[in-house]
C-alpha cells in the first residue's frame, strides 16, 4: 500500500509538473477558474467599449450641432478608447489564452507599447481639452475667431504623434524581460518606465491646475451680470464642468493601477492577485465617457436621437413626398376621354362653320349672277 501510494503521488506530481511545463511553453491553455473569470470579464467589456465610442464618434461626424473644436477633441479621445476595445483587450485575451506569448520578446514589447501609447493618448488629450476649455472661457472672442476646426484637427494629430513617439520608448526594453517576463509593473524601474511615470504625473498635475484656474475664472465671470445673460458663455461653463468630470473619472479609474505598481515594487510584493482586478477596473474607464455624455450633455443626447429616430422619420417623410410627387405628375384616369370628346366637338364645330361659310359664298354668287 505504501509503495502504491508513493507511485500514485509521484505520478500526480509528474503530471502537475508536466502540465506547468506545457503551460509555460504555451502548448496548453490556462483553465483555472480565476483566470477564466478575468478573461470572461474582458471579453464582455469589448462590445460595450466598442459600441459606446462608436456612438460618440458617429454623433460628432453626422451632427451639425457638434461641429465644434471641443467635440473634435472628444471624438479623438473616443478613438483612443475605441482602440482599447479593438486592440488592447483582444491582445490581453490572447496573452491569457496562450501564456507562452509572455516569454516571447517581441510580443511583450508590443504589449508594453500599446499600453504606454494608450495611456499617453488619454492623458495628453485630457490636458489639451483642459487648455481648450480655458481658452474658450478666458478669451471667448479669440477662441471664436482664431481657434478654427482645422487647427483643432491639427492639434489632435499632434497629440497622437507625440503619444506614439512616447510609446516607442518600449523598444528600449529589448533585453528587459529576459528574466522577469512581461510584467508591466516591473517596467517602472527601467529608464523608460521612470520617464513615462514623470510624464504622466506632470501632465495630470498640470491638467488639475488648469481646471482650478478655469473654475476661478468661471466663478469671477458669474458675478458679472452682463456675462450672466450670455447663453453662449453659460454653455461653455457647463461644457468645462463636464470635461473636468471626465478628467476626474479618469484619475479615479487609473490611480489604483499606478498605486498597485508602485507599492508592489517598493515593498517587493510578489503576489500579483490584485493587479488583474485593478487593471480591468482601469480599462472599464473606456466606456464611462459615454455614460457621462449621455447623462449630462444635451447636445450629445440630441445628436443620438437624430441618429436613431429622426433618420427613420426623415426616410418616411421622403418616401411620402416622393409618392405624392409621383401622384401629381401622373395624369388623371379620366383625362384622355375628356380630351377625345373635346377634340371631336372641336372637329364638329369646325365642320359646321366651314359648311356655313360655303353656303354664304354660294348665296353671294347667286346674288351677283342675278
Amino acid at each position: 500500500m505504501d509503495v502504491t501510494d508513493m507511485a500514485t503521488n509521484t505520478t500526480d506530481t509528474d503530471q502537475n509538473w508536466t502540465q506547468s511545463t506545457n503551460i509555460s511553453n504555451g502548448t496548453t491553455l490556462i483553465t483555472t477558474d480565476q483566470t477564466f473569470t478575468y478573461l470572461m470579464i474582458k471579453a464582455c467589456l469589448i462590445p460595450f467599449i466598442l459600441t459606446s465610442n462608436v456612438l460618440i464618434i458617429g454623433a460628432v461626424i453626422f451632427s451639425q450641432s457638434l461641429r465644434k473644436p471641443i467635440y473634435v477633441l472628444v471624438s479623438s479621445l473616443a478613438i483612443g478608447d475605441f482602440a482599447v476595445g479593438a486592440v488592447v483587450l483582444p491582445y490581453d485575451l490572447l496573452h491569457g489564452l496562450v501564456p507562452g506569448l509572455k516569454n516571447l520578446e517581441m510580443t511583450c514589447i508590443f504589449k508594453v507599447w500599446i499600453w504606454t501609447s494608450g495611456l499617453a493618448v488619454s492623458i495628453t488629450h485630457l490636458f489639451v481639452i483642459a487648455l481648450e476649455r480655458l481658452l474658450a472661457v478666458r478669451f471667448p472672442f479669440l477662441y471664436r475667431t482664431s481657434y478654427t476646426m482645422s487647427k483643432c484637427v491639427l492639434v489632435a494629430v499632434c497629440v497622437w504623434t507625440v503619444s506614439f513617439a512616447i510609446g516607442s520608448g518600449a523598444l528600449s526594453l529589448k533585453n528587459w524581460n529576459q528574466e522577469k517576463g512581461c510584467v508591466l509593473r516591473d517596467m517602472l524601474m527601467s529608464p523608460f518606465g521612470k520617464f513615462l511615470t514623470i510624464y504622466q504625473v506632470v501632465l495630470i498635475l498640470s491638467t488639475f491646475s488648469v481646471y482650478m484656474h478655469l473654475f476661478y475664472v468661471i466663478r469671477q465671470s458669474s458675478k458679472r451680470r452682463a456675462e450672466m445673460t450670455s447663453a453662449r458663455l453659460k454653455a461653455e461653463h457647463r461644457q468645462s464642468i463636464l470635461s473636468f468630470l471626465v478628467f476626474f473619472l479618469f484619475v479615479v479609474f487609473w490611480v489604483p493601477v499606478a498605486l498597485n505598481g508602485v507599492v508592489s515594487r517598493l515593498l517587493r510584493i510578489t503576489d500579483r492577485s490584485l493587479s488583474r482586478p485593478v487593471a480591468i477596473f482601469a480599462m472599464s474607464n473606456s466606456f464611462v465617457n459615454f455614460i457621462v455624455y449621455g447623462l449630462k450633455n444635451d447636445e450629445m443626447r440630441m445628436a443620438w436621437k437624430k441618429m436613431f429616430h429622426c433618420r427613420q422619420a426623415q426616410a418616411q417623410a421622403q418616401a411620402q413626398a416622393q409618392a405624392q410627387a409621383q401622384a401629381e405628375d401622373a395624369p388623371p384616369p379620366h383625362i384622355p376621354a375628356v380630351s377625345h370628346s373635346s377634340t371631336s366637338v372641336g372637329k364638329t364645330a369646325s365642320t359646321t362653320s366651314t359648311s356655313v361659310s360655303l353656303v354664304t359664298l354660294e348665296a353671294g354668287n347667286v346674288q351677283e349672277v342675278k
